[in-house]
């Protein structure tokens, strides 16, 4: 498992499962964008208190990917594996959108990195990660969807899941 750089000095170490906000078993639309480059795909993502799959699916509904991780060891297979791509950060975004946020806290805090987020009662539910230096990654959240913009990488995501799909 590669390491996953919050900032350039922050190494994000991967929480256990049961930090999980609730187990995920759905179907997700992720759009996105990094530089001049855009993504869309399908994914079915299943997370429980041991594990965390994330399938990569064509527009037919087949496997064409696999991220995953289960005691604390990150497996790719498919087009993530054979094109490089960093499935680390792909799984270190998805604890940082659905894990509970006193787990966040409690495990970037002593690393300098402060999540945010708004009270319940706002009118947008948005979580915020800072360093010394600013803001790292903001993710707002929808009924069913989520934005989520890393500002120091300069990429985004946008999900979409249920009705919303």
């Amino acid at each position: 498992t590669r390491p996953v750089f919050l900032t350039n000095e922050v190494v994000y170490e991967f929480l256990d499962p049961s930090c999980a906000e609730s187990p995920t078993d759905e179907l997700q639309k992720i759009d996105g964008a990094y530089g001049d480059r855009e993504f869309s795909f399908l994914v079915y993502a299943l997370s429980d208190t041991e594990k965390i799959d994330l399938i990569i699916l064509n527009d037919l509904g087949s496997e064409i990917a696999r991220v995953s991780l289960s005691g604390g060891v990150v497996t790719a297979s498919g087009l993530v594996k054979s094109a490089g791509l960093p499935a680390e950060y792909v799984l270190a975004d998805f604890q940082l959108a659905f894990y509970r946020l006193g787990c966040l806290r409690a495990a970037l805090a002593p690393k300098g990195v402060r999540v945010e987020e708004t009270p319940a009662s706002a009118p947008v539910r948005e979580r915020t990660l800072l360093d010394s230096t600013g803001v790292i990654s903001r993710i707002t959240y929808g009924a069913e969807s989520l934005t989520l913009v890393n500002e120091l990488r300069g990429y985004r995501y946008d999900i979409r899941w249920g009705e919303a799909l």
